[in-house]
């Protein structure tokens, strides 16, 4: 039974679970107070002009393209896109354990007459080989049905954060261009694939036509996300999210909060990640205790607990000292610890004194 503790986000809060901070509302109030204060925030009318212009200048800018466009949801973002990626071709290969795949209910199929093609059963993604066969198939039927688009999804959240190889990436792209396939970044979490990996987030979208990255799991947002393209293909989209619901009549408070967090985002997120990778240094060496990378990780690290560790009376302490792992985690699988902003809220040496007194308590005798 996962273990449930009362949780009041308070500022010094370190969520070692998410990807987000984890501000509580009347935080994300007060920031939105002081950016108008500071910057001003022009409305926009139903997601165009006003501030979600400059948003969507300022992605684009960081995503190196042409063009980006606001959306409500990554579920809308990603479908748009790929309808009209696909024109007359309508089909998708994309990894079987992608979000697309999984948590859209046949959304593509149903709305758009777009047939997904899932492959790369139960990994993160897919090989180029696999991707050629299925291009040869799709060419060489019977009756030709050939393949309008192309998704690579990293990081996987399905698989744990995992990350698909930038070179993998740049093979499986070239080869899809090659064959007049468009191609789509699934990027969502792409802000800390590239502190993962040290790889600019440009040397990613650079390899696709098209990129989408969500505004809510870690830059403050509601909700909302973005996706980029060129700007051609950015236009024609308008009138289609208008007619899937996806033109909120304002969407100024959105822009407004992303922009708050992108300030100092990036620069942020980078130093988590090195502090983070500096904390599970010092945490190792204590007793019953052991963190480590996962496999083509991201921002997400296997946690492991000595067999005499109460795992209730060490989530209790860390808990009342203000450091909350996953609530839904619970021995003797699965446990990890996910890096986000939140960490920069306390010193390493708070942290693992936290942790330390956690697990004397915990011994069980």
């Amino acid at each position: 039974m996962a273990v449930k503790h009362t949780d009041e986000k308070s500022p010094s809060n370190v969520y070692l679970w998410g990807d987000s901070d984890r501000i509580a509302p009347k935080d994300l109030i007060a920031r939105l107070a002081e950016y108008e204060n500071a910057k001003g925030i022009n409305q926009d009318t139903y997601s165009l002009g006003g501030i979600i212009d400059t948003l969507e200048h300022e992605m684009a800018s960081l995503l190196g393209k042409e063009a980006a466009m606001f959306m409500p949801t990554g579920t809308l973002a990603n479908h748009l896109v790929l309808r009209h990626l696909c024109t007359t071709q309508q089909r998708v290969v994309l990894p079987e354990q992608s979000h697309i795949y999984n948590d859209t209910g046949d959304g593509l199929e149903k709305l758009s007459g777009i047939k997904l093609i899932p492959l790369g059963k139960n990994k993160a993604g897919f090989s180029l080989n696999e991707f050629k066969s299925a291009v040869k198939q799709s060419q060489e039927g019977r009756v030709p049905t050939p393949i309008g688009a192309m998704v690579i999804e990293s990081p996987v959240r399905r698989k744990q954060g995992e990350v698909i190889e930038f070179e993998d990436m740049k093979k499986i792209t070239e080869y899809a261009k090659s064959q007049g396939i468009a191609s789509h970044l699934d990027g969502a979490r792409i802000f800390m694939m590239s502190a993962a990996t040290g790889i600019p987030i440009k040397n990613y979208t650079a390899l696709f036509d098209t990129v989408y990255v969500s505004l809510y799991k870690y830059l403050n947002a509601p909700a909302g996300a973005i996706v980029a393209g060129s700007s051609d293909l950015m236009e024609s989209m308008v009138g289609t999210r208008r007619m899937f619901g996806g033109a909120l009549a304002g969407a100024y408070l959105y822009g407004a909060l992303t922009l708050e967090a992108l300030q100092d985002f990036p620069e942020n997120y980078a130093k988590a990640f090195q502090k983070a990778t500096d904390l599970f240094t010092q945490l190792n060496p204590l007793n019953g205790i052991d963190i480590h990378a996962l496999e083509k990780g991201s921002n997400i690290f296997s946690l492991r607990l000595s067999d005499n560790i109460n795992y209730d009376m060490f989530h209790r302490q860390l808990n009342e000292a203000g450091v909350f792992l996953n609530p839904n985690h619970v021995p003797p699988s699965g446990l990890t610890i996910a890096v986000n902003t939140s960490i920069l809220r306390q010193t390493n040496d708070q942290i693992t004194v936290t942790f330390e007194n956690a697990l004397k308590k915990a011994v069980s005798t």
